[in-house]
């Protein structure tokens, strides 16, 4: 009866779940400040063994950072353990949540609607304007956490799925209550009943259902621009099912308010602070000169020229959107050259009026990209216009000024979003202004050719730095060093082999590419692709390491779970800390 448990109870519940998850931002965002905080003060040289709080991050890590390994794992995309233990700690506190309090249901529907079904489905509704907030670019989470919108992503899909359970134990209720008291009859008089919860809710579930489901890592990639539309284009509908269902109830368009607040500040913010054609202090609809250039293994290299003001931090990416291919479609980029030209002379840099160049290394794959090959192909020396939206980023620890040790870890394409932390570091060391002492770049490709990608610019890095600070590897993983070419192979073999220190080659004069040439600063391995978790036991010394990777599924789950092995170095008491950070290598 509503003397045993009232139907305005119930509605408490979309409060508390709210509560939960402001409280779990609350800690993320306290992190995030304490981070600050100690970093600005922090230097590299402070000290070599770790404290106490850094062998608890240590453990933490020693977990946190483990992810699923094998074809499930790369195939589905899971995240790390640490996401996967918060989401299965929300799906728990939903699921007790729900079913903690009887009874279930009313002795008569007369009586009011099921307790269980008024609670989840206030649950479900309090989750809208979090699961809004987490797909935004431009977000008050990230602004928060200084985690990017690229990774809350995870979180975005997660708490779907448990919007989803939740909207499902929400209508079972409403089913089994309508069948105990009338039977199949009496239930589908009242699902086609016009105006009743059931008869307006159940498109809202089938879209819930649909918005879930086609966000699948495998499905999402088979498709992903037109996953993207629908994507969109299903939430919107769903989101105004929603106040059809909802009726104004107790305080349940309250939710839906807040969500599309939050949207609209998101939408502001991206249009007028992050896409260059509407940027309140730039020129509108004005998009940047761009030049293109076809290189080899299906690459491209795409030199934007963005005014001299323009900033961004290596590891961001941004959005691009070529209105002389369609003015509709944007798509993701990492930016993989230094704001202000890392090969710039001091007198371009002092020069205000010089354009600073953002630069992308793009892999043609199916879709936009093919369609911008087969543009710059048939037309050599057309002139691209590009509206730029970003940039956009996680957040990173000033690693040049705590961090005594960085290794860089890229698979094939991932080293767009490498290059730009190996040409940073570089110019800060030069400087003498950097903590960072020693530098290792481990980059995986297939073919020895892709190495002229981007063999200029870690020319560049080279040069700047004192001999030995910099060691740059270079795994060729679909073919073997020719006889007349030498003999040093790295296979598949045991640690000692891939953590050694590996004698550069000459530079393959020999072999009679142009493009290779002089290339004798960089260590080349043929071969399979390095035992991840041999290498970072090996490589890691004392002091405080940053491990930065980009790169394939596959590479990045053994990334993070060589890392995660390697905090054992730390609760040993032989480095002070080491901590990974992962760019995104397609979406």
């Amino acid at each position: 009866s509503q003397a045993q448990i009232s139907w305005a109870s119930q509605f408490e519940y979309g409060w508390w779940t709210a509560w939960i998850y402001a409280i779990v931002l609350a800690a993320f965002s306290a992190i995030f400040i304490y981070h600050l905080v100690i970093d600005r003060e922090a230097s590299s040289n402070a000290r070599d063994k770790p404290s106490i709080p850094d062998k608890c991050a240590a453990a933490i890590r020693w977990f946190s950072y483990r992810r699923i390994s094998g074809r499930v794992g790369d195939y589905l995309g899971l995240p790390s353990y640490g996401v996967l233990l918060l989401v299965v700690l929300a799906l728990a506190a939903s699921l007790i949540m729900s079913f903690v309090q009887h009874p279930y249901y009313r002795m008569f529907r007369a009586f009011g609607s099921p307790p269980l079904g008024v609670r989840t489905g206030l649950m479900a509704a309090s989750l809208i304007p979090l699961i809004v907030a987490l797909s935004g670019k431009v977000n008050m989470i990230t602004m928060m956490t200084g985690i990017g919108h690229e990774k809350l992503n995870a979180f975005h899909r997660w708490i779907g799925w448990i919007m989803f359970i939740l909207s499902l134990i929400h209508t079972f209720p409403f089913i089994r209550q309508q069948l105990h008291e009338g039977g199949y009859q009496k239930l589908r008089t009242q699902w086609n009943t016009p105006g009743s919860l059931e008869y307006n809710g159940t498109p809202a579930v089938a879209l819930c259902f649909g918005l879930v489901a086609f966000s699948i890592p495998p499905i999402r990639r088979f498709a992903y621009e037109f996953f993207v539309y629908t994507h969109i284009a299903m939430a919107i509908v769903f989101f105004a099912l929603c106040f059809w269902h909802f009726g104004n109830l107790g305080d349940s368009w309250y939710y839906l308010w807040a969500t599309i607040g939050i949207w609209l500040v998101q939408l502001l913010g991206r249009a007028f602070w992050k896409t260059s054609s509407f940027k309140i202090s730039g020129d509108w609809f004005d998009g940047y000169p761009t030049t293109p250039t076809v290189l080899s293994g299906r690459m491209m290299r795409l030199d934007v020229f963005v005014p001299s003001g323009w900033r961004w931090h290596p590891g961001q990416h941004v959005f691009l959107r070529f209105p002389q291919l369609n003015i509709l479609e944007n798509h993701p980029f990492t930016i993989s050259s230094i704001a202000n030209g890392s090969t710039r002379t001091a007198e371009e840099k002092s020069s205000r009026s010089q354009a600073s160049v953002m630069s992308f290394y793009v892999r043609t794959q199916n879709g936009f990209t093919r369609k911008l090959l087969a543009k710059i192909s048939s037309e050599p020396d057309t002139k691209l216009s590009t509206i730029i939206d970003g940039p956009y980023g996680t957040v990173v620890r000033p690693i040049e000024r705590i961090c005594e040790g960085v290794v860089l870890v890229a698979g094939g394409g991932g080293i767009t979003a490498v290059l730009p932390w190996l040409l940073h570091l570089s110019e800060r060391m030069s400087e003498q202004e950097c903590g960072t002492k020693r530098v290792r770049l481990l980059w995986m490709v297939r073919d020895e050719s892709s190495i002229e990608w981007v063999s200029e610019e870690m020319r560049t890095a080279f040069e700047r730095v004192q001999r030995g600070m910099l060691e740059i590897d270079v795994y060729v993983t679909g073919q073997q060093k020719s006889k007349a070419q030498g003999d040093i192979t790295a296979s598949d073999g045991g640690a000692k082999e891939m953590g050694a220190q590996v004698k550069s080659i000459s530079g393959y004069e020999g072999s009679g590419s142009s493009s290779l040439q002089g290339t004798a600063f960089i260590s080349k391995h043929f071969g399979g692709r390095p035992r991840l978790a041999d290498l970072m036991q090996s490589i890691i010394a004392s002091g405080r390491t940053a491990v930065i990777g980009c790169g394939p599924e596959s590479m990045k789950i053994d990334l993070s779970n060589a890392v995660a092995i390697a905090q054992t170095k730390v609760l040993r008491g032989e480095s002070r800390e080491i901590f990974l950070h992962t760019e995104t290598f397609d979406w």
